[in-house]
């Protein structure tokens, strides 16, 4: 048997909930994070399906593989997983969601026609400053908290703090998750014989798990990763070392 890629990967994600042939499983998936929250349940959606580019698989890019749909309702909704720390996430994700709005419109266009607009962060290190795992953010008045608009709707998924919170298996956004962290558990084989879209989901990692241009690609988005990590962390150790340098001298 093939060793499982992991889900957490940004270029097996796309592959398993990225592509037009698994769009069942994407809309579960949006539909496990948002259907609780208050939105209505998601039925179809059209897939901006993104092709696999080399050269930035192999950068330190890390926004490459995003996945843009939109709703029969005409919602658009971006989903990204991220793997490292940036320290830029808030502002970040706000600039991309003022662009997703901007593409609605063209010049003469009426601002009604602005759809709702959702982004969903998916990351893997602790970054929001909330013990939930999942937060959810949109625009209120600041004393009666009365909703101004749900133009925008913004989610931060914190695999991190889900790892160590109490599960619920009968949850399906924590079926979901629990796929994402660990697809190989114990737990995945009890949820596989429950579950529909996790059993295919599995199916699917099995099968593009044998695929060897995918696992090189895999491997070559994970080595970029594992080389960003080593960057911030040497320019944080430097920053740190500048920093004692500078107290010594402001001491001497």
């Amino acid at each position: 048997m093939n060793k499982l890629l992991n889900p957490k990967n940004d270029v097996v994600f796309q592959k398993i909930f990225g592509v037009k042939e698994n769009e069942k499983l994407l809309i579960s998936f949006l539909n496990s994070i948002l259907e609780p929250m208050g939105n209505g349940k998601i039925k179809s959606i059209t897939l901006e399906e993104k092709a696999l580019n080399v050269s930035l698989i192999a950068s330190e890019k890390l926004s490459i593989l995003d996945i843009n749909v939109t709703t029969e309702n005409s919602t658009n909704i971006n989903v990204e997983i991220q793997l490292i720390n940036q320290y830029n996430m808030i502002k970040r994700t706000i600039f991309y969601l003022s662009k997703m709005i901007l593409k609605q419109l063209v010049k003469g266009d009426n601002y009604n026609q602005l759809n709702k607009t959702i982004t969903i962060n998916i990351l893997d290190f602790d970054y929001i400053n909330d013990e939930k795992f999942h937060s959810s953010y949109h625009l209120y008045e600041d004393v009666t908290k009365k909703l101004l608009s749900d133009i925008v709707e913004i989610h931060f998924i914190e695999l991190k703090k889900f790892e160590k919170s109490k599960k619920d298996y009968n949850n399906k956004l924590h079926r979901w998750l629990s796929f994402l962290i660990n697809p190989e558990g114990k737990e995945i084989d009890i949820m596989k014989k429950e579950d529909t879209e996790i059993k295919e989901a599995m199916d699917v990692l099995y099968n593009i798990s044998g695929d060897k241009e995918l696992i090189q690609l895999a491997d070559m988005r994970d080595k970029a990763i594992r080389d960003e990590k080593s960057r911030l962390q040497g320019a944080r150790d430097e920053g740190r070392e500048e920093g004692r340098e500078e107290a010594k001298r402001a001491l001497a």
